[in-house]
């Protein structure tokens, strides 16, 4: 057994843009786990923490593995905009003890909360928060596992984006990549051209430049678009194919 009291329930610090980190708190309110602001900075909080709490680097792990969904589902709900935030090697106890692998610091801000109300005077409750819905799912499909962290990762590059496209085409349609192809288009989540764009940004060095995935590629009659738009279509298509599961 640990020789140090039992610090449950654990808030793993978290690190990052303020902004983001309390849409994450939106995303996950109520939710186990979940993202909650405390005096000392943002914080995760969740029972696969605390299940861990006698073995310092094992939480560490978790809250990162965590985070990592949580940025996908960031990227997903709020779109491309949505900046990744950091899982930092600490987090505090309810014994107000802290404990540190390493050294980092951590961002504070200040979030609020709206309330809806109805024509007739009577407060609208908010939706139920989407993350719980998203990290089930998640452990149910492995594909949808792999999604969440591509996405969710500090550069969303064109060889992360084909990976999601390949996964969710495969998905849909199987390992034959042509009839594969002709069953994702059939589900009209992206328009035939919205597709052809898409494959042009990500792979076309004509497109898109250093971003792309081939220095050579031949140019094609898709519309250009840029990469961040060719992200915006991906995140599209993602949202689509979640609700599928």
């Amino acid at each position: 057994m640990a020789d140090f009291p039992d610090p449950r329930p654990i808030r793993a610090r978290l690190a990052g843009n303020p902004h983001d980190l309390a849409a994450l708190a939106d995303l996950t309110a109520g939710g186990d786990p979940h993202v909650e602001e405390t005096e000392k900075g943002w914080a995760l909080v969740g029972t696969a923490l605390d299940d861990r709490w006698e073995d310092h680097p094992a939480v560490h792990a978790e809250a990162q593995r965590i985070v990592a969904h949580l940025n996908g589902i960031g990227r997903l709900e709020r779109g491309v905009e949505f900046r990744p935030v950091t899982a930092l090697p600490s987090y505090d106890g309810d014994d107000h003890s802290v404990h540190v692998i390493g050294v980092a610091e951590v961002q504070l801000s200040s979030s609020s909360t709206v309330t809806v109300i109805a024509s007739g005077g009577t407060p609208v409750p908010p939706p139920p928060p989407p993350a719980p819905g998203h990290l089930a799912a998640a452990a149910q499909h492995p594909d949808l596992d792999q999604v969440l962290n591509w996405i969710g990762a500090d550069q969303l590059d064109a060889v992360r984006m084909w990976k999601v496209y390949e996964t969710i085409r495969k998905n849909v349609g199987g390992p034959n990549r042509r009839t594969a192809q002709q069953t994702l288009v059939a589900t009209g989540w992206l328009t035939p051209a919205e597709f052809e764009s898409f494959a042009d940004a990500v792979n076309n060095q004509h497109a898109t430049g250093d971003a792309a995935r081939h220095a050579q590629h031949q140019p094609t009659n898709a519309a250009p678009i840029t990469i961040e738009q060719a992200q915006a279509l991906l995140l599209q298509l993602v949202a689509n194919w979640r609700q599928t599961l």
